[in-house]
């Protein structure tokens, strides 16, 4: 679920727009042959009502969709600039609730209007246009229906990368249907995908801004309903910020990331070079993401022989490792890992191999790898 609000179109340190450095950064991946086995599909917010303006002066230019507002801010807020309606939602902070501008020439956004943003020439916080207050589409099913089908990669890299080449930056952020819309259709995909891992990546640049789901609380909550359901979804989260945002950005999506069951958010700089650091995220998700759990599947020759069943890793330099077996999670080793049944036979009746935590651990650490769940041949134990 890719943020494609206007301020995407802000430029960072390299001189390209924050849109064009995610872009050619998914491109990378998408291509990249170390994402064969991957499927993806793209999203995007906000998404917007036909025909309304994307800036505004009056009222009526927005009809139906108005009245036409101007963007506030808690204007002495550290680390960022929370949105506000009122000087009572900035509790917390000094204050006030300010009309947000945009500094002349630092990529960021600012309060005072007409106040200076840095010690560059020219760098005066001015004012920015309205926007209409409804024109935001608000609809979670709208943001479930995406802008693509899931794609095989690296094979299917073109279509979605023409999707994302045809998107312009502009509008708010509607993060809190976004992400129940992105998350409601990865459910829809890992229901008729029965064996596959199905996550959700929102990456983003800004903090909520429209839509009535805009507090952290609020869509932290939306990430935990995904993790909590059947089939679990987990939410992985990327944000791209200026180094003055960076403190509050982490705080607000650490809470994000943590409640879609991710240990951490991927924080980028818009004073680093962001493609670089956007692909490693995208590549460490992608290694974070592989499953280690695995569903045994149903024997075409008969009846499975539970004393036969294997675990290989085939690592990113071509090693092929047999995973040695252990009796129960109680019994994994520390270093050494191992694998075991969600049921022990003959007693129970597997369904799934599951990896030690020392073993899942080197599968993540390794995103070229691939694992195989191989029966016939007796079962390794750990040594």
């Amino acid at each position: 679920m890719f943020d494609t609000s206007g301020s995407m179109a802000d430029l960072t340190s390299s001189g390209s727009s924050k849109w064009s450095a995610v872009r050619s950064a998914f491109a990378a991946f998408a291509r990249s042959t170390d994402s064969s086995g991957v499927g993806a599909a793209v999203h995007f917010f906000p998404l917007a009502q036909p025909g309304i303006p994307a800036e505004c002066s009056t009222n009526s230019q927005c009809g139906a969709f108005g009245p036409c507002t101007i963007m506030k801010a808690c204007s002495n807020a550290r680390g960022g600039l929370p949105s506000c309606i009122s000087d009572a939602d900035c509790a917390g902070t000094t204050g006030p609730c300010a009309p947000v501008g945009q500094c002349a020439v630092s990529p960021a956004y600012c309060t005072p209007i007409g106040g200076v943003c840095s010690e560059k020439s020219g760098d005066v916080c001015k004012a920015l246009a309205g926007r209409c207050a409804a024109r935001e589409i608000c609809d979670a099913p709208s943001y479930a229906m995406g802008a693509s089908l899931v794609t095989d990669l690296p094979a299917g890299a073109s279509t979605l990368i023409r999707l994302l080449e045809a998107k312009v930056p502009e509008g708010m952020t509607p993060t809190g249907p976004a992400l129940q819309g992105a998350i409601a259709r990865a459910r829809e995909q890992a229901m008729k995908s029965i064996g596959r891992r199905v996550a959700v990546v929102l990456a983003t640049d800004g903090f909520p801004t429209s839509c009535e789901t805009r507090s952290i609380d609020a869509i932290a909550q939306t990430a935990v309903g995904g993790l909590m359901a059947t089939p679990s979804i987990p939410t992985f989260v990327v944000g791209v910020f200026t180094d003055s945002e960076a403190s509050l950005a982490t705080a607000n999506l650490t809470r994000i990331a943590n409640a879609g069951g991710t240990p951490k958010p991927f924080i980028i700089s818009t004073s680093r070079n962001v493609a670089d650091d956007f692909l490693a995220a995208l590549n460490d998700i992608r290694a974070t993401a592989l499953a280690c759990e695995y569903i045994i599947p149903a024997s075409k020759t008969g009846e499975i022989d539970y004393e036969k069943v294997n675990l290989r890793f085939l690592t990113g330099t071509s090693a092929n490792i047999t995973i040695g077996n252990v009796n129960s999670a109680a019994s994994c080793h520390p270093t050494k890992g191992g694998w075991y049944f969600d049921a022990a036979p003959p007693v129970g009746a597997p369904t799934k191999v599951l990896a030690c935590p020392a073993t899942c651990d080197r599968f993540r650490g390794d995103p070229r790898g691939r694992v195989d769940l191989v029966v016939g041949c007796k079962t390794m134990p750990v040594e």
